[in-house]
């Protein structure tokens, strides 16, 4: 269930399927953990100006959902959730925290667990755009930087 999955994971939010724009080039830092070169781009508070999943933007519906990233965690709050794509059933707010890693294009939420996802993520400015699919669903979202 997507809505569990993103609870679980606090994604999307980002969390967050267009095509990706891969930042830069280098070596990744792959594994459990660990921070890629960019990872600072997107460490901050970012808030959601689209938030797609299977094609259906819930910002566009009245969802506020607001990301704030550290080199190695992130955390995440919904409110307005009305149709519980993000949050429980029943339940118009949320959010959830946990381990974050990434390397020069993905950043992955919950690393070395069995809820890990991994986005691909684009920085242009103060804007974030990142895409994935959680449990078959394509997810894509844009955010600013606040």
């Amino acid at each position: 269930m997507l809505r569990r999955r993103f609870h679980n994971l606090a994604v999307l939010a980002l969390t967050l399927s267009a095509t990706p724009v891969l930042l830069g080039c280098g070596s990744d830092d792959e594994g459990n953990g660990g921070t890629g070169p960019n990872v600072s781009a997107f460490v901050g508070s970012w808030s959601a100006l689209t938030f797609e999943v299977d094609g259906t933007d819930i910002v566009a519906g009245g969802t506020t959902i607001t990301f704030t990233f550290t080199e190695t965690t992130y955390s995440f709050a919904v409110t307005n959730d009305t149709n519980s794509v993000l949050c429980d059933p029943g339940v118009t707010s949320c959010g959830d925290s946990g381990d974050l890693g990434s390397t020069s294009s993905s950043i992955i939420f919950d690393p070395g667990t069995v809820d890990e996802v991994t986005f691909s993520f684009n920085i242009t400015g103060d804007i974030l755009t990142v895409s994935g699919t959680v449990e078959g669903s394509p997810v894509t979202a844009t955010f600013q930087k606040l």
